[in-house]
């Protein structure tokens, strides 16, 4: 599709700038024998290649838009096939793990160790798809304008720990929490444990074997500032304006080795962006990984 598209607006555009000269030439070759003037048909001629170059420029912008334009949607287009691959792929890991384990405790006489073993990561599987399915509704709802902030005052510092206490229990993560003493703050509960999720959710994706996550909350003269860092690889400098966008991964979706939609990233700056925020990403100097830092 992406060929044929191409050679069809090549061809067209071809077509168009070659009759464009031909019209122009014929225009000035009539002119030239209606009125044999030397100095009437330099005026004439002047007037034609001065009106013709503003309609050139014209039709130069224009078929350097519709490329634009068409690029922008092949694109979009590849991202959305990604994004089908990725939900399936999503989809199908955590139900067949859900499936074995439960099937593993059906079958087999375990001891209760290795019964709670198995329903935890179980249970793990599960958050992963309560967190797939949450992600795709709050992307609808996102692009529908039907998502609603409603901001109540909270104690920062027990948000925090209440948000990131389910990985705690089912993640070797470690968690170094600074944040202001007795912070409390008018948000939006649950637009932040969005964020934070899908925040943290991205560190363990990248992260490796142990992964660290920092998390920093300060006041600030427009809000609050949030600073998370983690110790994965972090963003390559040229790749950070992409990593915004709905459906980017940065990576092939048929060689990746980690999970994931390219939903996280666009959500959370989505929901910065609508509470009048801002975000920007950069290296962590304190863990070497990803730093997101908000304000909103």
């Amino acid at each position: 599709m992406r060929k044929q598209t191409s050679i069809i607006f090549y061809a067209l555009s071809s077509y168009v700038l070659l009759q464009f000269g031909w019209w122009s030439y014929l225009l000035i070759d009539l002119t030239e024998k209606i009125n044999p003037d030397n100095g009437f048909l330099q005026k004439k001629a002047l007037m034609i290649l001065s009106e013709g170059f503003v309609f050139f420029a014209i039709l130069i912008f224009g078929l350097y838009k519709i490329k634009a334009s068409i690029k922008k949607e092949l694109a979009l287009g590849r991202r959305q096939q990604n994004f089908i691959l990725a939900v399936t792929h999503e989809l199908k890991t955590p139900l067949a793990g859900i499936k074995l384990y439960l099937q593993t405790i059906k079958k087999r006489d375990l001891d209760r160790a290795q019964q709670l073993d198995l329903l935890n990561k179980a249970l793990k599987e599960n958050t992963r798809l309560e967190t797939l399915v949450e992600n795709v509704l709050t992307v609808s709802r996102i692009d529908e304008n039907s998502y609603f902030f409603v901001k109540e005052e909270v104690v920062i510092q027990s948000f925090i720990r209440e948000t990131i206490g389910r990985y705690e229990i089912v993640d070797n993560i470690e968690f170094t929490i600074n944040v202001e003493p007795d912070l409390i703050r008018e948000i939006d509960r649950s637009a932040m444990s969005i964020i934070l999720s899908n925040l943290i959710d991205n560190s363990i994706k990248y992260a490796g074997e142990m992964p660290h996550i920092q998390i920093s909350i300060r006041s600030h003269s427009e809000g609050l500032e949030w600073n998370f860092e983690d110790n994965g690889p972090g963003i390559e400098k040229e790749n950070i304006p992409q990593a915004f966008q709905k459906f980017v991964r940065l990576e092939n979706e048929d060689t990746r080795n980690t999970k994931g939609t390219g939903l996280g990233l666009y959500i959370v700056s989505q929901f910065v962006k609508r509470q009048n925020g801002k975000i920007s990403l950069s290296k962590s100097e304190d863990l070497g990984g990803l730093k997101v830092n908000m304000i909103l």
